[in-house]
């Protein structure tokens, strides 16, 4: 598929030294998003099953654990200038920027679009042990964003209640007020994934769909 292409890795290794020499400004709109009227830059156009529609663009993360182990990715604080920066530049031309994030929030990258971020929703399905570590890793983030807490959220995945943890429950063991809960449909989630369409374009109708699609209303009505 073409959305599997370099994106954010190939840009970290063509402007680290940039920034390095030029400061965060050597980072220019051409750069990211190239020029001409077919060009995308680094992000890569998602037609979606009805070309024409979309209005989605994409800028691919690190397609492989191979990656982090470049020289570039070594320098964090200049990986976390290089994301400030890219957020900045999309923000001025997306009305959303939405950014999927790893786990580990001490990662330059990760910590750089947490910082910057409007919102931050935690996402959490209803499993024992994932809710024990994301409850440890609340206690570091209060202890980095502090007040600044208030912009999570948390977004309950792949829910049932016959799974013997409450929605209550997890709230309560996080503490964080929960925007969504999203039900647990197995099928139609793997559906999704191995057809390569979002469940929320073929399941409008149905439980996942009409989360997704209520989740989407909370930013735009």
């Amino acid at each position: 598929r073409p959305y599997i292409r370099d994106g954010l890795f190939e840009l970290c290794l063509r402007t680290i030294h940039l920034l390095k020499s030029r400061g965060e400004e050597a980072l220019t709109p051409k750069l990211l998003f190239g020029s001409g009227a077919a060009a995308s830059g680094f992000l890569v156009h998602w037609e979606g099953p009805r070309r024409g529609q979309s209005q989605l663009d994409l800028l691919p993360g690190l397609t492989s654990p191979t990656q982090a182990a470049a020289d570039e990715f070594r320098e964090w604080g200049d990986l976390r200038t290089l994301v400030r920066r890219v957020l900045q530049l999309l923000r001025q031309r997306y009305q959303y920027v939405v950014v999927d994030i790893g786990q580990d929030y001490n990662m330059p990258l990760h910590r750089a679009v947490l910082e910057e971020a409007d919102e931050v929703l935690v996402t959490v399905p209803p499993n024992r042990a994932a809710l024990l570590d994301t409850r440890a890793a609340m206690v570091g983030l209060r202890h980095l964003f502090g007040a600044a807490l208030k912009k999570f959220k948390l977004v309950i995945t792949a829910y049932d209640p016959h799974f013997g943890i409450s929605e209550r429950e997890i709230v309560q063991q996080l503490g964080l007020p929960r925007l969504i809960t999203i039900p647990h449909d197995a099928v139609t989630a793997m559906q999704a994934v191995n057809n390569g369409v979002p469940f929320v374009l073929t399941d409008q109708d149905g439980p996942l769909g009409q989360a997704v699609l209520r989740l989407a209303a909370a930013y735009q009505p």
